[in-house]
C-alpha cells in the first residue's frame, strides 16, 4: 500500500507545477474534441442523407469522403460552423472538469498525511480513495441527472409484465459469456444448466422475453471473467472507482474487457457495422436494473453515514460471494443497512447491491 500512497504523492507533485496543468488540459482537450469528431464520423453510416447533410454542416463539401474515412483537412468543420463551436464548448467543459477532479483529488491526498490515516486507508486497500471519491461523486451526478429520471420514466410508461420480458431478453443476451465463464471455472454443472437455460429461453421462450428454463428448474446464475480470474487465485488488489462503470478493482476491470471481447454479440455488431447496438444493449440494462433497485438504493443512500465507505464494502463482499457462487459462508446483514439478499440480480440469483459494473 505504501507504493500506491508514493505513486499519488508523485503524480500530485508533477500535476501541481503550472506547466503540467497547461499541458493536462490542452491534452484533455485535444482528446475530447478527437472523440467527437470520431463519434460524428461513425454516426455517418446510420443517418439519412438529410440528416448526414445537418451532421457535417460547414464541412468542405468539395472533399470526397466515405462514411469510414479518417477525417482529414478537407472533412473538418470550419472553425465558424455550428458542430465546431458545439464541440469546441464541450471539449473546454470537459478538460476543466477533468483538470479540477485530479486537482482537487491531489488535495485531498495532501490533506491525509497523517501515518494513522494513512494506516487506516492501507487496511482499506483503497490507495486512491482521493482520487476514487471524486469520481464516485461525478458517478453519482450523473445518476442523478440521467439513469435515475431514465429509470423512474421506464417504470411509469412500462407496465411491470413488460419491464420483466426486457429484463429477461437482456439476461438472456448475456448467457454466451455466463456459460464461457462456467467452463473456465471448470463447474461443469452450472455449465449445463446455462446451456440449457439459453437453448430453452431462445425457442420456447421467444427469444429469452419468457423465463420458461426457470419455470422447468433451470435458475438462473452470473458469471464473468472477474470471477473467473478469481476462481483461479488472482487477487482483486486496490480498490478502484472507474467513471461510469462504478465500483472495481485490476482483476474485475481486466474482466470486464476480456467480457466485452469475448461476447458474441459485441462481435456480431461491431463486424456488420452495427455499432449502435452495443451502446443501445448497456443503456437498456443500466436502466432496467436501475428500476428494478430504485428503492433499495435510495434506502441505501439515504441511511448510510458514508454513503462511499458503504459502497465500496458492499462490493467487495458481494464480489467475494459471487467468487463463491454463494457458498459456503453467508455473507452478515450490516447494521443499519438492507440486507443484500432483499436486492433484485438481473444476472442471476444471488444477492446484489448498488454497484452494478
Amino acid at each position: 500500500m505504501t507504493y500506491g500512497f508514493s505513486y499519488v504523492a508523485m503524480i500530485c507533485q508533477v500535476v501541481s507545477k503550472a506547466k503540467t496543468i497547461r499541458l493536462l488540459y490542452h491534452t484533455a482537450y485535444m482528446l475530447i474534441a478527437g472523440l467527437l469528431a470520431n463519434s460524428r464520423k461513425l454516426l455517418r453510416p446510420m443517418l439519412t442523407g438529410k440528416d448526414r447533410k445537418m451532421l457535417t454542416q460547414g464541412t468542405n463539401h468539395n472533399a470526397v469522403n466515405e462514411p469510414g474515412d479518417n477525417l482529414g483537412a478537407n472533412s473538418a468543420p470550419s472553425p465558424s460552423s455550428p458542430s465546431s463551436r458545439v464541440t469546441k464548448s464541450i471539449a473546454r467543459v470537459g478538460a476543466v472538469l477533468a483538470i479540477s477532479a485530479v486537482l482537487w483529488g491531489c488535495a485531498s491526498a495532501a490533506n491525509n498525511s497523517d501515518p494513522e490515516i494513512r494506516a487506516e486507508q492501507a487496511a482499506l486497500n483503497d490507495p486512491l480513495e482521493p482520487v476514487n471519491r471524486v469520481i464516485f461523486q461525478v458517478n453519482r451526478g450523473m445518476d442523478t441527472w440521467f439513469l435515475r429520471p431514465a429509470a423512474t420514466f421506464y417504470r411509469a410508461m412500462l407496465p411491470p409484465p413488460l419491464q420483466t420480458a426486457i429484463g429477461n431478453f437482456l439476461d438472456n443476451l448475456s448467457s454466451p459469456v455466463v456459460l464461457l465463464n462456467d467452463v473456465l471455472q471448470g463447474n461443469t454443472d452450472r455449465a449445463e444448466n446455462t446451456l440449457t437455460r439459453f437453448v430453452i429461453n431462445t425457442t420456447i421462450g421467444i427469444g429469452g422475453i419468457f423465463d420458461m428454463a426457470a419455470d422447468m428448474g433451470y435458475p438462473d446464475h452470473s458469471e464473468d471473467f472477474g470471477q473467473t480470474l478469481g476462481v483461479w487465485g488472482v487477487g482483486e488488489g486496490p480498490y478502484i472507482m472507474l467513471p461510469i462503470f462504478g465500483p472495481s478493482n485490476p482483476r474485475d476491470t481486466v474482466g470486464l474487457v476480456a467480457d466485452y471481447f469475448t461476447d458474441p454479440i459485441t462481435n456480431w455488431s461491431i463486424n456488420t457495422h452495427r455499432r449502435w447496438i452495443n451502446p443501445t444493449r448497456a443503456a437498456g440494462e443500466n436502466i432496467d436494473w436501475r428500476a428494478r433497485n430504485m428503492e433499495e438504493i435510495d434506502d441505501l443512500e439515504r441511511t448510510s453515514i458514508d454513503y462511499y465507505a458503504t459502497v465500496r464494502s458492499l462490493y467487495r463482499q458481494y464480489r467475494k460471494d459471487q467468487i463463491r457462487n454463494g457458498e459456503p459462508n453467508s455473507l452478515p446483514t450490516i447494521s443499519g443497512l438492507p440486507a443484500m439478499d432483499d436486492m433484485a440480480d438481473p444476472d442471476g440469483d444471488s444477492s446484489v447491491t448498488a454497484t452494478r459494473r
